[in-house]
């Protein structure tokens, strides 16, 4: 190929690189500030749901859930707070956090233990954790069938750890989502933190790739760029970077699709 074919695949590799490595950079962070998370009730301010997961708290009120407030979430470099959307059963032993998931509601149903353990079941997304005082599972169907499936766990974690405590106030959602993050948060986000670290990888590797351009470009000559020999050996230096990001995806989309196959298993037995 030419250098102005080597040229391109360079400048769709850093166009397809930079955001990817950014978005796995930002995870990175907010996982290291996990345990020391600000976390604010803001349920005075009474924010209405965003219109895009309306229809899902809708079918959560529509199980028995009522509202419980509304929280506020500081995550790093971002511009403004997350909300979380709370809601608790009739029994109070279980309650439903809602947040927008970008262009999708993202639910969680928990119950916490007084002993420390925690049942929890994402709609759509998750994990499946399966330990004697950390269960996660994921249903990807639909609310109704993950709120389901975290009642029949219920039944059998009960057995092992009691009755679930009871949600009344903001305070105890509080105090809940402090324990957890203290004792569960990591274990649950290590998947993901270790996909998201190689991905930040890849972004530093290709920001040093870009300075070498900038930099031994001779940008007082822009005819000159198109026939810059270097153009493959550079593309090359990004492969590596490439092939990473792309089995960073790969591994994420599998393990995804195990976690739901697993899970259905389960829900068939």
């Amino acid at each position: 190929m030419d250098s102005l074919a080597w040229g391109l695949l360079v400048l769709l590799s850093l166009v397809w690189l930079l955001p990817i490595g950014w978005h796995g950079f930002k995870s990175v962070l907010i996982f290291l500030s996990m345990r020391g998370r600000e976390i604010e009730d803001v349920s005075h301010l009474r924010i209405p749901p965003a219109d895009n997961i309306q229809e899902t708290v809708e079918k959560i009120i529509h199980l028995g859930f009522k509202r419980l407030g509304e929280a506020h979430t500081r995550l790093p470099l971002a511009t403004s707070p997350s909300t979380t959307w709370v809601f608790v059963d009739e029994q109070g032993t279980t309650h439903a956090e809602v947040v927008d998931h970008g262009h999708s509601p993202m639910v969680l149903f928990s119950s916490n233990y007084q002993d420390g353990a925690v049942l929890e079941t994402g709609f759509p997304l998750g994990e499946n954790i399966d330990t004697s005082i950390f269960r996660s599972y994921t249903v990807s169907t639909n609310v109704k069938e993950a709120y389901a499936f975290h009642q029949d766990q219920m039944l059998d974690f009960n057995n092992q750890h009691g009755e679930p405590q009871k949600y009344a106030t903001m305070v105890d959602y509080l105090h809940g989502d402090a324990e957890y993050r203290l004792r569960h948060a990591w274990r649950k986000m290590r998947r993901l933190f270790i996909l998201r670290f190689i991905q930040s990888i890849s972004l530093f590797y290709t920001l040093a790739i870009l300075l070498a351009i900038l930099t031994l470009v001779d940008w007082g000559n822009l005819s000159s760029i198109l026939n810059v020999e270097w153009f493959d050996e550079l593309f090359l230096l990004l492969f590596p970077a490439v092939i990473l990001t792309v089995l960073c995806g790969f591994a994420s989309a599998l393990s995804s699709r195990l976690i739901i196959f697993r899970v259905a298993e389960q829900n068939i037995q």
